[in-house]
C-alpha cells in the first residue's frame, strides 16, 4: 500500500482543508466547527434553585364557558442557600392577585414577561421550610386547553386537558418550570358536576357541591413539574388491573368498545417492563385517557394522555398497529418519570430509551 499512488490526496475541499489518503501522513487538521444557532439565540442554562421545591398544591376552579382558571398555587420550599431572600417562579400571562406565606403574611412581588419574583418576609436560612401561596387567574393559550363543539365538528365533546413538555405549565400556574427540580404534587380541582377528572397519583375524594364537584388528587413520589397532568371530561371508564393495581382507560362514550383494541394489552406490558427492568411498576395506579385535538401521546406520571387519532376501531386495527405507542408511553413510567435525573435533562434523552436506545 505504501507504493500505491491512487487517491493520494484530495485537495481544496474547503477552508484549505486537504484530505490525505494512504500516504502515511500523521493527523489531519481539525476542521473548523460550524455554528447552528439562529439569529437572536442565546445559551440556555438550568435555572438557579436557591430553595428546593418540596410540594406543589393547586386549588383551582375551571370555567369552561370562559375557558379560564382561577385559584391558588401553594409551593413548599426548603432553603438551599445559606441565605434566601427571594424566590422566583416561571409565570407567563398569569394575572397575579395576591401572594402570601401560608400563615397569611402578605409578600411583595414583581413580575417580568416570564418571571414572578417574590420577596420573602425575612431571610430564610439553609434547611428552613416555607410555603408560598399565589392567588391568580388566567386564560391560558397553551399548557391548559379547553375543547368544545365547533360548527366543523359539532359532536366534539367538552373537555379540558394539560400538556407541559417541555415548559408550558407556567402558562396556567406559577411554578419552577424546568426538570432540574422535583416535588410531590396535589391538585384540588372544581369542575362541572357531570365531568370526571384524571390526574397524577390517587384520587383522595370527590366533594359534591351541586352544580360542581371538587376532585382531590395527590401524588406522593417527587416528579418534575412538566409531568403534572389534569384531564377533565365526560368519559366512558374501562377498568382493568395489574397485580391488583387499578389500570383504567378513559375514552369518549361513543368509542368505549374501541378502547381494548388500543390499550387492552397494558397489563401485559406492565408485567414485561417490570420483569425487564427488575423494578416493579412503581406507582399505585395507571390511567390512560384519549382526548380530542391532542397530538401524539404524553407520559405524565401515573397517567398517560393519548390523541383521539390513535384510537382505532376493530376494522382499522387490522391494518394499522398503533399499540406500540402505548408501550412507549408506559416505558416512560420507569425511564423519564421515575428516574428523570438520569435521562430527562434533555428531551431527546428522555425519548431515547423507550424507542430502543440506551440511557446515557
Amino acid at each position: 500500500m505504501t507504493h500505491c499512488k491512487r487517491a493520494q490526496a484530495i485537495e481544496d475541499v474547503g477552508h484549505d482543508y486537504g484530505l490525505l489518503l494512504f500516504n502515511g501522513e500523521s493527523a489531519l487538521p481539525t476542521p473548523k466547527s460550524r455554528s447552528f444557532e439562529l439569529p437572536g439565540d442565546h445559551l440556555q442554562y438550568a435555572p438557579d434553585r436557591p430553595a428546593d421545591m418540596k410540594h406543589v398544591k393547586l386549588v383551582i376552579t375551571l370555567d369552561f364557558d370562559q375557558e379560564t382558571i382561577t385559584g391558588t398555587a401553594y409551593t413548599t420550599f426548603s432553603a438551599l442557600y445559606e441565605e434566601v431572600r427571594t424566590v422566583s417562579f416561571d409565570a407567563i400571562e398569569l394575572q397575579i392577585e395576591k401572594i402570601s406565606l401560608e400563615n397569611g403574611s402578605e409578600l411583595v412581588y414583581t413580575t417580568t414577561g416570564k418571571k414572578l419574583i417574590v420577596t420573602l418576609d425575612r431571610i430564610h436560612h439553609h434547611g428552613e421550610v416555607f410555603t408560598i401561596a399565589v392567588q391568580y387567574h388566567a386564560k391560558p393559550r397553551i399548557g391548559l386547553h379547553f375543547m368544545k363543539p365547533i360548527p366543523e365538528d359539532p359532536t366534539r365533546p367538552v373537555q379540558a386537558w394539560t400538556f407541559g413538555q417541555p415548559r408550558y405549565h407556567s402558562y396556567w400556574f406559577p411554578c419552577h418550570d424546568a426538570p432540574n427540580d422535583r416535588a410531590t404534587t396535589e391538585i384540588i380541582a372544581t369542575v362541572p358536576s357531570q365531568f370526571l377528572t384524571v390526574s397524577n397519583g390517587n384520587l383522595i375524594e370527590v366533594v359534591d357541591n351541586g352544580v360542581t364537584k371538587t376532585h382531590h388528587w395527590r401524588h406522593d413520589i417527587p416528579h418534575a413539574v412538566y409531568l403534572v397532568s389534569l384531564v377533565v371530561g365526560d368519559f366512558a371508564v374501562i377498568q382493568d388491573n395489574y397485580k391488583g393495581k387499578p389500570v383504567t382507560y378513559y375514552v369518549r362514550k361513543d368509542r368505549e368498545e374501541d378502547a381494548p383494541f388500543y390499550m387492552g394489552k397494558t397489563p401485559e406490558m406492565m408485567r414485561f417492563f417490570s420483569q425487564f427492568t427488575g423494578v416493579e411498576y412503581p406507582y399505585d395506579t395507571y390511567a390512560q385517557t384519549v382526548v380530542e385535538i391532542f397530538t401524539g401521546a404524553m407520559e405524565h406520571t401515573t397517567c398517560t394522555t393519548h390523541s383521539f387519532a390513535l384510537l382505532m376501531d376493530k376494522k382499522a386495527s387490522l391494518d394499522l398497529d398503533l399499540v406500540p405507542v402505548v408501550a412507549h408511553e408506559l416505558a416512560h413510567q420507569w425511564f423519564g418519570d421515575l428516574v428523570p435525573s438520569l435521562i430527562n435533562e434533555l428531551p431527546f434523552q428522555a425519548q431515547q430509551y423507550p424507542k430502543g436506545g440506551r440511557p446515557q
